[in-house]
């Protein structure tokens, strides 16, 4: 045997070094830390901070115990989804508006792994507490067996439909919508999930809905939302996906109240490509930024194996094997099957209640549009579903004034056309779209006194703010012909093109019946209407006689 031999002087440093330790635990077991006021004041408020959180903790998992009853899985589930919480503070040390990373995809710009982990450094509590979180999460999951998305004790979940997330003025954007999907043909049912007994509109509900073949969900009596959102504080993007959840369709067209559809969607449904995937996206048109531990916390598998130096290459880490592929997904609209990406949909569940405060900023650590866009095919991946970004890219649609081109909405393909089968054998970034099945009118969104500021430029001169909308009837007119039949009281028809389908009448029950609303009903709108509204029809009904497009 070896006999290892150390000089003096190792001896003396490796004894001062023990005794160092063992001064140092002396002192931490003897120490009256009382005696320092500092120390005393700051671990009395952390302990107080602390021990709050416990007792709301505490009392929420009770109120989720007693609600078994009453809310069946529902329980298990949103008690499962607290306890899972990540035990630190949320990642707000970042730049959320990096104009470093916020470029679009004809950039050409590449992020490798170096430049992406650098934007928002992690130390190795912050990851454990992560893996720790999400692995309880999933391990829980496990024990409860969800076969669906959804609760089958409460409800038959079965069938086609749309959902959409309503509530307070939302409502408003919701009832246009589906005028417009009706007036394109489409026959689905639709649900308007609300989230909160305090955006719950009777008249929108109760009245207004049975005339358009659609309902409302009531998602504060469907899942135990009132116990929850103490702990959760839940905003937006969350209620999509607890839309999903409550809806008793089992194939879903998901889509924000302020993207309209321009072009029948229920075909969407026997699209051959949905059958395979299940789950459709669309996309933005943003590079992605994820940050690389993403990776490693889903179990994602990105192939290095053809970049020489990983560190300090030129590369995409988003155009390698494993990754999830550029550009960003724009969730403005999401089709899915909940029985068969009901994993699928629990993990993006997680992710998005937790989405605010730590995985939103490590999905998109600064660039565009910070929110839940990326989570469904990062939970899909994670899971390896099958999943199907289109292809076809969108288009920004707007006009130009004297300061260049004005975006006032994103029109998204319809997928179901010749040219999207080519997408597996061209660049992407170059794949245009030439037929739209939607359209995002988010800048601005048509409540009623935001759009006419933007309808009318600084000389009160009409603007047509769609006017590179380039499809087979008059969308804009259109719009506003459903938005004026249901806030004016004096809408007349149009005689000036009566058979221009673009002007199609909406049930003569609804007519002025938005007035009703109570979002609407706070605004003056007869005035709006009278002063605005109408004489822009009127302006938009001549612009398209006189602007017949081929």
């Amino acid at each position: 045997m070896r006999i290892l031999h150390f000089s003096r002087i190792q001896v003396k440093l490796f004894i001062a070094v023990i005794a160092i330790f063992i001064l140092n635990l002396t002192v931490l077991y003897f120490f009256d830390f009382s005696s320092l006021n500092i120390s005393d004041s700051l671990s009395s408020i952390v302990r107080s901070e602390h021990n709050k959180n416990l007792i709301v903790h505490q009392k929420i998992i009770n109120e989720l115990n007693d609600s078994k009853d009453q809310y069946g899985i529902y329980s298990d589930l949103f008690k499962l989804l607290i306890e899972s919480k990540p035990q630190f503070q949320s990642l707000k040390n970042y730049n959320e508006e990096n104009p470093d990373v916020k470029r679009f995809l004809q950039d050409n710009v590449k992020f490798n792994k170096k430049f992406l982990s650098s934007l928002i450094p992690l130390n190795n509590n912050q990851k454990l507490q992560l893996f720790e979180s999400l692995d309880h999460y999933q391990i829980g999951l496990n024990n409860l067996n969800l076969s669906i998305f959804g609760n089958e004790d409460s409800k038959i979940i079965n069938s086609k439909g749309i959902v959409m997330v309503g509530g307070g003025k939302f409502s408003w954007l919701a009832l246009l919508s589906i005028h417009q999907l009706r007036q394109i043909g489409s026959k689905l049912p639709v649900e308007v999930f609300i989230p909160t007994i305090q955006d719950y509109d009777y008249n929108f509900c109760e009245t207004m809905l049975q005339y358009v073949n659609a309902k409302c969900v009531l998602g504060y009596k469907e899942l135990p939302l009132r116990y929850v959102q103490p702990f959760f504080k839940l905003k937006n993007y969350e209620y999509k996906l607890l839309a999903i959840l409550a809806s008793e369709f089992e194939d879903i067209l998901l889509l924000d109240v302020d993207n309209i559809s321009i072009k029948n969607p229920d075909e969407l449904f026997n699209w051959d490509i949905y059958q395979k995937y299940q789950l459709i996206l669309w996309p933005d048109t943003w590079i992605r930024t994820t940050n690389p531990f993403i990776f490693d916390l889903f179990h994602i598998n990105v192939d290095y194996s053809s970049i020489n130096d990983v560190e300090n290459d030129n590369y995409d880490i988003h155009d390698l094997p494993g990754s999830f592929p550029n550009p960003t997904t724009e969730s403005g609209m999401l089709l899915v099957n909940k029985k068969v990406h009901a994993d699928t949909l629990l993990l993006a569940l997680y992710i998005n209640i937790y989405g605010a405060n730590y995985y939103y900023p490590l999905i998109s650590q600064g660039s565009a549009g910070e929110g839940d866009k990326d989570t469904y095919i990062l939970a899909a991946y994670s899971l390896n579903k099958p999943v199907y970004q289109v292809r076809q890219s969108l288009s920004f649609i707007g006009y130009f004034n004297e300061e260049g081109f004005r975006s006032t909405g994103l029109a998204q393909c319809n997928p179901m056309i010749e040219n999207e089968y080519y997408g597996d054998r061209v660049n992407l970034r170059n794949l245009q779209c030439d037929d739209f099945m939607f359209l995002h009118l988010s800048n601005p969104k048509y409540f009623p006194i935001e759009v006419l500021k933007d309808s009318f430029d600084e000389r009160n001169n009409h603007i047509v703010s769609l006017k590179s909308l380039n499809v087979d009837y008059d969308v804009e007119l259109q719009i506003w012909e459903i938005m004026s039949q249901l806030l004016c009281v004096n809408y007349t028809p149009n005689d000036l093109e009566p058979n221009n389908i673009a002007s199609s009448h909406i049930h003569q029950n609804m007519i002025a019946s938005a007035k009703k609303l109570q979002y609407i009903n706070k605004l003056n709108i007869d005035q709006a209407c009278n002063s605005k509204i109408l004489p822009h029809l009127q302006f938009l009904r001549e612009y398209f006689k006189n602007n017949q497009k081929n």
